[in-house]
């Protein structure tokens, strides 16, 4: 098994334990599963560096949006994310464990000797449980950052302490993604997966890759320009709405419409312009019983949102036509995420034909 399928099996596995509430009835196993899972990323991550394959950024979508490319089968939350610096790579077979073990004593070979009270540190002072809540509350906003800190995430307006990025142990990092994620159980893990590994992985490429360049977003925020600082801004609204419409989707075919009827609304709130919550929403609210048919034709033709063309409003029209007169499956719904791509053109044939 490579390392995508055996990544794709795991966020299957996340995706099958329920995400709005986790902190109950999670089965005997889900912590060392988590613990597995991160460690099986950030090694990929890293490998990934490593090789010199990717330069810049890392964002783990990415990497997770490379089981659809490889398996047109898979269907999972994350298929419209697109992929970028790791699109020349996606035909290439992963390198075996027993090449990973040989890559993480190459690492492990590389590290420095690690200051008092930076990362591995801490970790040897085995007080885990301190430093992972600690970082989990500046993670969530709950402790101010200390005044030397690094603006870490476009997307997650998060601050992180230089002196806790300081190690050149990549088995130190990996051992800290792993240690949080056990005391994640509170909120959603794929969402602290995603953030601490790029967390991780930038603090690797910033300390052991002397030729690395942050992007702009990693310079101290009193740096950026007003403009920038505003783009960021819109950015996380973007990133923002569309995670609540993933989970809307999410509770939809679960058919717990209620909940994702809420979510979806919270959605369109943040972003008004996002097409496929404006569909899902909709479409959630004729199917609570909420919009007669005709009310819901009728949205379809009184669409006024600048950034939808035409061929898109067509296409509202048609899916709203569509759900009413055959009432409607997930994979549409999903694939309503492509409709700006190659995707569009067959889910439009697809339902003209059934609106025939």
């Amino acid at each position: 098994m490579d390392y995508f399928q055996g990544c794709r099996n795991g966020y299957q596995r996340v995706q099958s334990f329920e995400l709005g509430d986790l902190s109950q009835n999670l089965p005997a196993d889900y912590n060392q599963f988590v613990h597995e899972y991160a460690l099986e990323v950030s090694q990929t991550l890293l490998e990934l560096h490593q090789k010199d394959i990717v330069h810049g950024d890392i964002n783990l979508k990415n990497v997770l949006s490379v089981h659809s490319s490889r398996d047109p089968s898979y269907t999972g939350l994350h298929h419209k994310f697109k992929l970028t610096n790791l699109q020349p790579w996606v035909t290439e077979t992963f390198p075996s464990n027993e090449n990973d073990q040989s890559l993480l004593l190459s690492l492990k070979k590389q590290s420095q000797n690690v200051k008092k009270g930076d990362i591995l540190s801490l970790m040897k002072q085995r007080d885990i449980q301190q430093f992972g809540q600690s970082m989990l509350n500046l993670l969530n906003g709950q402790t101010k950052p200390q005044d030397n800190n690094l603006y870490i995430s476009e997307n997650h307006q998060q601050h992180i302490p230089e002196s806790w990025l300081s190690t050149t142990d990549a088995t130190g990092l990996i051992e800290l993604i792993t240690k949080c994620l056990q005391l994640c159980t509170e909120v959603n893990p794929l969402d602290k997966l995603i953030e601490i590994c790029n967390i991780a992985v930038r603090a690797y490429q910033t300390n052991i890759n002397p030729a690395y360049e942050p992007p702009k977003h990693l310079l101290k925020q009193d740096l950026l320009t007003e403009v920038e600082i505003n783009e960021i801004q819109n950015s996380e609204k973007r990133f923002m709405a569309e995670n609540l419409n993933d989970r809307g989707v999410f509770y939809y075919l679960r058919g717990d419409y209620s909940t994702a009827f809420t979510i979806t609304k919270k959605a369109l709130q943040i972003n008004p312009s996002n097409l496929e919550a404006f569909l899902n929403m909709n479409l959630l609210e004729w199917r609570l019983a909420k919009l007669r048919d005709d009310e819901l034709l009728l949205r379809a033709e009184e669409m006024n949102v600048e950034t939808f063309d035409t061929p898109t409003r067509e296409f509202v029209r048609l899916m709203f036509k569509y759900a009413i007169s055959y009432g409607f499956h997930e994979t549409d719904l999903l694939s309503i995420g492509g409709y700006e791509s190659s995707q569009f053109y067959p889910t439009m044939q697809k339902i003209l034909k059934a609106v025939k």
